[in-house]
């Protein structure tokens, strides 16, 4: 039952240490918007240094990280999405792991921010619940 709904959100591609994953593309329309976000790369693996951010399109598939400097394509991460519901609850984390898809370099058109698509992977149901109450918002 489970892999028939995650078959039907895309998720049939099987990421690193056999986590699905779907692909992203740059224009794929995802919905949910700006979200702050503090990620982490994955490097020998080991994590680095959090790195404060937010995310201005996501969905259940994967996000837009903005970032002046986007690591490499292919580099794994961590990103904890730090939700507001409303000014009266305390915010809540939503940790996920990912992949980094593809960049988009400094840009001068106005609006337009550098930054990296990341896929997620190894979602489980509730995650996969709760990014897609993220992307109705």
């Amino acid at each position: 039952m489970l892999g028939k709904r995650l078959r039907a959100l895309g998720l049939g591609r099987r990421g690193p240490k056999g986590g699905r994953v779907r692909t992203l593309r740059p224009r794929q329309a995802r919905g949910g918007g700006d979200v702050e976000c503090i990620y982490r790369l994955i490097l020998a693996g080991r994590e680095g240094p959090p790195n404060r951010s937010r995310t201005t399109n996501i969905g259940v598939g994967g996000a837009f990280v903005i970032t002046e400097r986007p690591p490499p394509i292919g580099t794994q991460i961590t990103l904890a999405l730090i939700v507001h519901d409303s000014p009266r609850k305390p915010p809540w984390t939503l940790e996920l792991r990912g992949e980094v898809r593809w960049q988009k370099a400094e840009s001068n058109v106005v609006g337009e921010e550098s930054g990296m698509g990341v896929v997620f992977y190894g979602l489980d149901v509730e995650q996969l619940r709760l990014l897609g109450g993220l992307c109705t918002e």
